[in-house]
């Protein structure tokens, strides 16, 4: 009896065994026996990918309801059913709308494969249609930030039907606490196609709490400024802005120039112009020389910026220029207005303008001439060294520098050298430089003149008795400028 019951036993396994084989090595015959959602998720390769296959040929209606059977196979116990069904949905791409509840809900699953086949079918489904919107705007309620976040990522892709979405992310953007950033990314991401976003956003930076303006700022660095008119209000904020974060982000939505209408170049420009705020139009400028501008263009902005009334912009302008200009440039009116300015600093900046681009006119001459009478002595001394360079010295020019060797220490060391080059071209440089190591009582005065002849090399061979007498008497730095005459004088010959 056990005999036979083992024998038909083994039997019926083999009929099964057969009939199973028999069916899976028939293709038609398993496809329509094992429905598509099954064969899916099967843990067999080669089933899965022909079910793939089979799902991407299918039109748009056999898609949908194939996902409607996928769908509850994202709530299996199984982790490997959920990661399939997942991927499976995002084969099926943007006609799986009707998945994305289930979806959202799997980025925040414990097993990484399968949160991330989630949010995979959540990027290829793309843009949620409409009927969406009421399901992701509960989900940003989630508390999983995962799963929030994917919510406002599907709202930031819809453009113009996430309207009525805006004034739920403007409540996470008000709250005066942390919230995830991927809210802020999302209403950047509206900002093109919901006209209302921008302007509520600026008004945000006039929040009294720093975390409100700082998530205000995140938005603005994400999104183009084009034009002015917008340019303004943040560079005022950002004037008036104390928190380092909410700095450097405005300073990041300045910084745009890819996608200008009226160009970086013209917003700034506009800025400079028309800001009654000293530390905007310091900030206007600060972006213009990050700029690539057209030379043509940049008197225009730099005459803009020296006919500002804050000295801090006109000397900023002037360092600019001095920068900037080319050799050979002729920036006439440029030099004229930074040596009329009332600022010492800024004349200065105009006469090393005036040397660097080797500019001469009778006119400049003249003015630079004027300038060595200056109540400033760096603003003496360069207007010298202007002329001297210029071939256009004279006993004033030689006489004033002279004067100013018996000031302070920065004056005097600006006039020896400068008096060490003039002294080059005339002789008598270096007789009132002998009358000085000789005759003058001060010591100091005697070591400056020393230091002077020391640079003139074999010219300031008649110097060599003064300089012993001064060596004798242990003026400051005689006995090396003796040494370097004799030094030179010897090598000449």
């Amino acid at each position: 009896m056990n005999r036979k019951f083992i024998f038909f036993a083994l039997l019926q396994a083999f009929i099964l065994f057969a009939l199973i084989w028999f069916i899976a090595g028939n293709d038609r015959l398993f496809r329509s026996t094992v429905p598509l959602e099954q064969r899916l998720v099967s843990r067999n390769d080669s089933i899965r990918k022909k079910a793939q296959q089979e799902l991407l040929g299918l039109d748009a209606d056999a898609k949908r309801q194939a996902v409607e059977h996928l769908i509850p196979s994202l709530e299996k116990d199984d982790a490997f059913v959920r990661k399939w069904a997942a991927i499976s949905l995002a084969l099926v791409g943007p006609s799986a709308q009707e998945a994305i509840p289930s979806l959202l809900q799997e980025v925040s699953d414990r097993q990484k494969d399968v949160a991330q086949a989630a949010r995979v079918a959540l990027s290829e489904i793309g843009a949620p249609d409409i009927q969406q919107l009421p399901t992701l705007l509960r989900t940003l309620e989630d508390p999983h930030e995962s799963v929030l976040c994917e919510a406002a990522n599907s709202i930031g892709k819809m453009g113009p039907a996430a309207e009525p979405a805006v004034h739920t992310l403007m409540d996470f953007i008000r709250r005066p606490t942390p919230t995830p950033a991927c809210l802020e990314d999302a209403v950047a991401s509206l900002e093109i196609s919901v006209p209302t976003v921008l302007p509520t956003v600026v008004d945000f930076l006039g929040n009294p709490t720093t975390e409100v303006r700082r998530k205000a700022s995140n938005i603005l660095s994400q999104i183009p400024i084009k034009s002015a008119e917008q340019a303004i209000p943040l560079l005022t904020a950002l004037a008036a802005e104390k928190d380092p974060a909410t700095r450097k982000n405005l300073a990041k939505a300045l910084s745009w120039t890819d996608s200008h209408e009226e160009g970086a170049e013209i917003i700034f420009s506009a800025v400079l112009r028309r800001s009654h705020s000293q530390e905007v139009r310091l900030a206007a400028l600060d972006d213009l020389q990050g700029q690539a501008i057209a030379p043509a263009n940049l008197e225009a902005i730099w005459t803009d910026g020296l006919r500002d009334p804050s000295i801090a912009i006109r000397e900023a302008t002037a360092s600019w220029v001095r920068e900037s200009i080319p050799r050979g440039a002729k920036p006439f009116s440029l030099v004229m207005k930074m040596l009329h300015d009332p600022e010492p600093s800024i004349r200065r900046l105009g006469l090393e303008t005036l040397r660097r681009c080797n500019l001469r006119s009778i006119e400049l001459l003249s003015r630079v001439a004027k300038a060595q009478r200056d109540p400033d002595a760096g603003v003496r001394c360069r207007a010298s060294e202007t002329l001297i360079e210029a071939g256009s010295t004279d006993r004033i020019s030689i006489e004033l520098l002279i004067t100013d060797l018996r000031r302070d220490e920065d004056t005097a060391r600006c006039s020896e050298d400068v008096l060490s080059l003039a002294g080059l071209f005339d002789p008598e440089v270096g007789r009132s430089m002998i009358r000085l190591v000789q005759d003058d009582k001060n010591p100091d005065i005697r070591s400056r003149a020393a230091r002077v002849l020391m640079h003139l090399g074999p010219r300031a061979r008649p110097a060599i008795p003064a300089l012993l007498r001064a060596q004798k008497d242990e003026v400051p730095g005689a006995a090396m400028a003796l040494k370097a005459i004799r030094a030179s004088v010897s090598k000449r010959h």
